[in-house]
């Protein structure tokens, strides 16, 4: 673009001359158009500044004549390459009618990102305002699923998958489809530009769901098969999110998610049943975990099979009677996990231990607990770190210490089950709450996550800070 031949500025007293008097412009003299500029700067100066004005642009460097200046312009989206002005003076180096300031202004592949919303409280609202919940969870036709996940817990870890960031036109690979409910929310956010890929071993799940996005016309495709796989012909992902456990992150993840990417599952974090945290963590260029993040959290198993045991383990369970189950850090030395079991399934010592008074604050602190327990055994090193259930009618669930000869729980109930008042199981017991008392009661937040590579993926650890 040519700019029009104008004529030379008046000259002002005291400084007669544009250039400094070795052919160099005044640093006065700016590239964008000046405030009262000539009749024939008029129309480029106006082009400019609309042009300035629509990208929100600051204002382009001070110019310099025979040379070009390069101005990059933050505008909100991606410029590959970014924008650039170019200033060509006349072979004198002075600007007059007869010398006319030569500007040029190129765009080359000029590639405008969404502006993204970041996934907050509002954005996140207003996609469970859109999908309605009921149509998955309690379908007139289908009917409901054995087990569904709480509005909470879901909504939770959306946000913690998001992080600060966006999920519009993300590729998303979900881990355990379910009632299909949770697909069609991370569809309402990814929105038309994204993707949403979920996988479930249970086909009975999978037909269901995908009957149910069916009826609302809702974009996810649905694949039944082993989560551990991931889903390879959809590679690469963006985000990985979970709503299963398993014990370690799949190596099948790692490949399939593009540096930069996010997982976010839960995962084992010990090596006992029911030991679960949530991972957050970002997939680096190198097929590494980094920025760890540790977070509440209580799904179901992931198992390489469908899981038909909902209320007990599927891993770690060092012995059962009937539901009944006791899991143990210490499997493979010469005690008994079946003594420990029995010791705590009828216990000879009861005591109440205060968590709190309502159900929902001490099911939160005992959970806690366990997690401060779980990190604490692996800070030691040599754990006695024991979980226990105790099955139907109840469902109490506990973690603490045994060995073959004594064993001692904290339940979410808040009471301690012993197998006698001064048992040493118990006194271990009470001295690790007492460190997560005088601690502040940290949550999994305040804890620290260890991820170390494995043959089949990453092992996850938390341990203290």
């Amino acid at each position: 673009m040519r700019r029009p031949a104008c004529p030379r500025p008046p000259e002002t007293p005291g400084d007669g001359r544009v250039d400094g008097g070795d052919g160099r412009r005044s640093g006065r003299e700016r590239l964008d158009p000046a405030p009262a500029p000539a009749a024939g700067v008029l129309p480029i100066a106006v082009a400019l500044l609309r042009l300035r004005a629509c990208l929100k642009a600051t204002p382009p460097p001070t110019g310099r004549p025979r040379c070009a200046a390069t101005a990059r312009w933050r505008i909100g989206c991606r410029l590959t390459p970014a924008w650039t002005i170019t200033t060509l003076g006349p072979p004198g180096g002075s600007i007059g009618p007869d010398r006319p300031l030569r500007t040029t202004v190129s765009v080359s592949s000029l590639t405008c990102e969404k502006r993204r919303r970041t996934v907050n409280a509002d954005t996140l609202a207003a996609a469970v305002a859109a999908v309605p919940r009921k149509h998955y969870t309690d379908h007139p036709v289908h009917g409901s699923p054995p087990q569904t996940t709480t509005q909470a817990a879901i909504e939770r870890d959306i946000l913690r998958a998001a992080g600060e960031g966006d999920l519009t036109g993300r590729r998303i690979l979900e881990i355990g489809t379910g009632t299909g409910y949770t697909g069609a929310l991370l569809a309402e956010l990814a929105g038309p530009g994204g993707t949403v890929t979920s996988v479930d071993i249970d086909a009975r799940l999978v037909d269901r769901a995908r009957r149910l996005h069916a009826e609302r016309n809702r974009p996810v495709r649905v694949v039944c098969g082993d989560g551990h796989d991931g889903v390879l012909d959809a590679a690469p992902f963006d985000v990985v999110i979970g709503w299963c456990a398993p014990t370690i992150v799949p190596g099948a993840w790692i490949k399939q998610i593009r540096p930069g990417g996010i997982i976010s599952t839960p995962v084992y974090i010990a090596p006992v049943a029911r030991a679960v945290g949530h991972l957050r963590a970002i997939v680096t260029e190198h097929a590494t975990l980094t920025a760890l993040q540790l977070g509440d959290a209580s799904y179901v198993d992931m198992g390489h099979e469908v899981n038909t045991m909902l209320g007990t383990p599927l891993f770690y369970a060092d012995a059962r009677v009937g539901e009944s189950y006791l899991s143990v850090a210490w499997r493979g030395r010469d005690d008994t996990p079946d003594a420990a079991l029995a010791l705590l399934n009828a216990p000879a010592h009861l005591e109440d231990h205060p968590l709190g008074e309502e159900d929902p604050r001490r099911a939160a602190a005992w959970r806690d607990a366990r997690t401060y327990l779980t990190a604490r055994g692996h800070a030691l090193g040599v754990s006695s770190l024991t979980t226990w259930g105790s099955g139907a009618p109840d469902w109490e669930v506990g973690v603490g210490f045994s060995c073959g000869r004594h064993a001692a729980v904290l339940t979410d109930s808040g009471q301690l089950r012993a197998d006698r008042k001064n048992s040493p199981a118990l006194a271990e017991l009470r001295d690790a709450l007492t460190a997560w008392e005088d601690a502040g009661r940290p949550g999994p937040e305040q804890l620290a996550l260890i991820a170390s590579p494995c043959e089949e993926g990453w092992q996850v650890r938390a341990t203290l800070p």
